[in-house]
């Protein structure tokens, strides 16, 4: 890429029922361009190119009318209701000008990729390679067809080019001169036809008329980049570890814990841990993800089943609990730490000094002394 021309990334959000949002940069330039690409090469495709003489419909208006699927009946053969691509590419227009990242439109691609996946193998029906045509094997000098057998593709084999060839009508007194398409575009087995069709939805690029990424690559490209996408929690709204009760999980990421470490190296002139100092660097800085820290962090967030990964947070704590992860860490640490009061709102370090003991008064003295002051009374 050339220097100072950087493709256009663009913020995507969610925003989780807490109401915390996470963004994440998506290049909407190439994602436009994935599907826009396919949508051109498949307009530009059209009439004896695909080796369709009766109509001048391109690929992109046969996906339109029919969707992932092929037509199973011959030339004339009904359209397959309800499965047509006005829908999918509604779909597609939609989330390629989205900000707001929706698992929705990741779980429709998914869906989709599925019902694909399941088109696209060699023994189903709606696979466009199984669309199914009636093959001459036999005819009249003048062309009329005894019999047929099932081809699957295309109908414009050897033996269709033949048969228009002797077909003599008023309109074609010396026969039609139609060439048959390529012998990979038909095939007297199911699933091994490579039609123009085929290519443009389920091809891997190597075809002989639609080069480009098919639409099931198109699909499948789309659905690792969503998953691919690196999340960051905002700043405005901080991971809120107050709300989740959660101190021991926040010493799972090594950023806190770290920032914890330091100030239990830093004792405040009283002699204590500086927790108010400690929690305004904790929550002002940024903290990057590594390792397996992005599923804790999902797990705290209570999303375990979410594929991006967590690659920056914003945190905010009360002070509670920044003194019970220094209190902690202090004690797995061997630091000498203790509460100087009971509501264990300061840390103070060293160990606890213990009050002095009182020397054992002898058992009877305190008698004797007060009886002695009883008798000084009465003057006995």
């Amino acid at each position: 890429m050339a220097k100072g021309k950087k493709l256009r990334k663009d913020n995507i959000s969610i925003t989780l029922e807490d109401g915390t949002i996470m963004n994440a940069e998506r290049d909407n330039t190439a994602f436009r361009k994935t599907f826009q690409d396919w949508e051109n090469t498949t307009k530009g495709l059209s009439g004896d190119t695909i080796g369709n003489l009766r109509t001048s419909n391109s690929l992109y208006d046969m996906f339109k009318e029919q969707g992932v699927t092929g037509r199973v009946m011959g030339n004339s053969g009904p359209k397959n209701r309800n499965k047509g691509g006005v829908e999918i590419f509604k779909m597609i227009r939609k989330i390629k000008s989205e900000r707001a990242y929706s698992s929705t439109e990741l779980e429709w691609l998914e869906k989709l990729d599925k019902l694909m996946d399941e088109y696209a193998k060699p023994e189903s029906e709606m696979n466009p390679a199984n669309i199914s045509f009636e093959n001459p094997t036999d005819w009249t000098e003048k062309g009329t067809v005894l019999s047929t057998e099932p081809v699957y593709g295309h109908y414009r084999t050897e033996d269709y080019q033949d048969n228009r060839a002797d077909k003599i009508s008023k309109d074609f007194p010396e026969g039609q001169n139609v060439p048959a398409v390529s012998s990979s575009w038909y095939s007297s087995s199911r699933g091994e036809a490579k039609p123009p069709f085929w290519q443009a939805i389920y091809g891997d690029g190597t075809g002989d008329v639609f080069t480009g990424k098919s639409l099931h690559q198109c699909i499948k490209e789309s659905i690792e980049g969503f998953n691919n996408l690196e999340f960051e929690v905002s700043k405005k709204t901080p991971l809120n570890f107050a709300k989740l009760g959660a101190w021991e999980k926040a010493l799972q990421i090594d950023g806190i814990s770290d920032i914890v470490i330091k100030w239990l190296k830093k004792p405040n002139r009283n002699g204590n841990f500086s927790s108010k100092l400690c929690l305004n660097e904790i929550m002002n800085t940024p903290h990057s993800m590594e390792g397996n820290e992005s599923d804790v962090v999902k797990n705290i967030m209570q999303l375990p089943g979410m594929k991006q990964d967590i690659t920056e947070i914003w945190v905010s704590m009360a002070r509670r609990q920044v003194l019970n992860m220094a209190h902690a860490i202090a004690n797995k640490s061997s630091i000498p730490v203790h509460w100087a009061d009971k509501g264990k709102n300061t840390l103070k370090f060293g160990k606890r000094e213990e009050a002095p003991k009182k020397k054992a008064k002898k058992k009877g003295s305190d008698e004797k002394k007060m009886l002695k002051s009883w008798r000084e009374v009465l003057a006995i």
